[in-house]
């Protein structure tokens, strides 16, 4: 099984599970990113802020969805991630050259931990609602001190 996902959407817009090879030429050849299929044991999502882990939350798709994104019905709780998973994200942030992401982690049944995606523009408020953590506030405080050094 394999996911294609369009490079130019979000949100869970543009992204297909490929269950036939015969389904695979409706994708090869476009604007579409093939990755292998990982089947989770949770998907979560770090909040990477100045290069340190802020905070995670493991995201649950709604019944009979294998998209786990928030904008398609999808909630957070508040998870605690261990120092593998912070240390992937912020690594991957850092490789994006990104001050601020949202990086996707999946935990396949093997433990181990793929990334997903690294996101520049997340959408972060049931990340604040499910851990309390005010996102807004940390990203405007941290602007701060890049935009007027103390």
């Amino acid at each position: 099984r394999l996911v294609a996902k369009k490079s130019n959407l979000d949100r869970g817009e543009g992204v297909f599970l490929i269950t036939k090879l015969t389904q695979l030429n409706e994708y090869l050849g476009k604007s579409y990113l093939i990755q292998e299929y990982i089947p989770e044991k949770a998907d979560l999502r770090l909040i990477v802020l100045g290069g340190k882990t802020i905070g995670c939350i493991r995201r649950i798709p709604t019944k009979n969805e294998f998209r786990v994104n928030i904008s398609r019905g999808g909630k957070g709780e508040t998870y605690l991630a261990d120092d593998e998973a912070k240390k992937l994200a912020e690594r991957a942030a850092a490789a994006m050259k990104y001050d601020f992401a949202g990086v996707d982690i999946a935990v396949g049944p093997d433990d181990k931990k793929y990334i997903l995606e690294v996101n520049r523009s997340q959408q972060y408020q049931e990340f604040i609602r499910a851990t309390g953590i005010n996102v807004t506030k940390l990203l405007a405080d941290f602007l701060e001190g890049k935009l007027i050094p103390k």
